[in-house]
């Protein structure tokens, strides 16, 4: 199956930059390394210095070392994504509280892995220096990888504990003060959130204007909604609400309105509360719908489905093939 196969059924993820293009193998690579060493942050000094070592000997004769050079630039990339502030994986949790939620233990753990990762591509980089350039033991290729695996499983820790006490906090208390708006903005006037969501079946939409799975996913949501809302004269017990994840707000307005979404939204400022939500349900990937319950009193949220994305989709064929998600049964009128 080819990667973009995989895009196409996992969808856009939250590291959404495209990862960097491996460097052309040239005669300049080793020059790039003492440029790097003095210049650039320690993995991309090592990264350079990596990419010289394997290829180096191709200028005494022998043949370069592409596996060792491909694994070298693989550790460099992933050494990239740990080091990042903040990590890659929690990118679109950056304005959450993200290391208040994970607590003192993990930070501390994270922050001690990704300084020994630090330390080996810095370490790699001398052994490739003392050595004149010609090589790299297969011992510091060890030790950059345990110490990528190290820091990765940090971060993963970092991100488990964050959404685990994010998770906890009462609904009301997350979405305090916020008024919803229309999606397409259309409609100015805000909806309290805590009121207006309260004891509704909820479809929180993490999408975005620039997710080209998203735009051939809306338009079976819209359906999905627009036949619940005619078929229920206004289906007053669910509502859908946009997460969206489009740094512009006019982007979201018009990607909305081209889509057909009559539906409400987080309002675009605080961004910091997108984040929020995109922890709290541990959101890696769009588009994502998250089905909650809101009890009576607007105090909780209760998940009902992660993957909401995959019923809809298959709400046509439910009723030939199989009993649809309770959910949706619900909130379509099924028995």
């Amino acid at each position: 199956m080819l990667v973009s196969d995989f895009r196409e059924k996992l969808g856009c993820f939250a590291r959404d930059t495209p990862p960097a293009r491996p460097p052309t193998i040239t005669r300049r690579v080793t020059a790039m390394f003492a440029r790097a060493a003095r210049r650039l942050a320690p993995t991309a000094a090592a990264a350079a210095a990596a990419t010289a070592a394997a290829t180096s000997n191709r200028w005494s004769g022998a043949e370069p070392d592409y596996a060792l050079a491909a694994k070298l630039q693989e550790l460099a990339g992933r050494a990239r994504a740990s080091l990042e502030e903040p990590p890659a994986v929690m990118r679109r949790c950056a304005r959450a509280n993200w290391r208040e939620y994970a607590g003192a233990a993990a930070v501390s753990k994270l922050e001690r892995s990704q300084d020994a990762l630090k330390r080996a591509f810095q370490e790699a980089a001398q052994a490739w220096k003392a050595s004149g350039g010609e090589t790299l033991a297969p011992s510091s290729v060890e030790v950059l990888e345990q110490a990528s695996a190290e820091a990765e499983a940090a971060v993963i820790g970092v991100r488990n504990s964050a959404i685990s006490t994010a998770a906890a906090v009462p609904w009301h208390q997350v979405m305090a003060g916020t008024k919803l708006v229309r999606a397409d903005g259309q409609r100015a006037d805000g909806q309290d959130a805590v009121e207006s969501l309260a004891g509704k079946v909820v479809g929180l939409y993490f999408t975005a204007s620039w997710c080209g799975p998203c735009h051939r996913f809306s338009p079976h949501l819209v359906a999905l909604y627009d036949k619940i809302k005619s078929k229920l004269g206004g289906a007053a017990n669910f509502e859908v609400v946009v997460v969206g994840w489009d740094e512009a707000e006019a982007d979201r307005q018009a990607y909305a309105r081209n889509a057909g979404m009559k539906w409400l939204s987080l309002p675009h400022e605080p961004r910091a509360l997108a984040d929020e939500l995109t922890l709290r349900y541990g959101v890696q990937y769009i588009p994502c719908l998250v089905v909650v319950e809101v009890s009576a009193d607007g105090k909780e949220a209760r998940v009902l489905a992660r993957d909401g994305r995959q019923d809809v989709e298959a709400s046509n064929s439910w009723r030939r093939t199989q009993q649809a998600p309770s959910w949706l049964s619900r909130v379509q009128g099924a028995e």
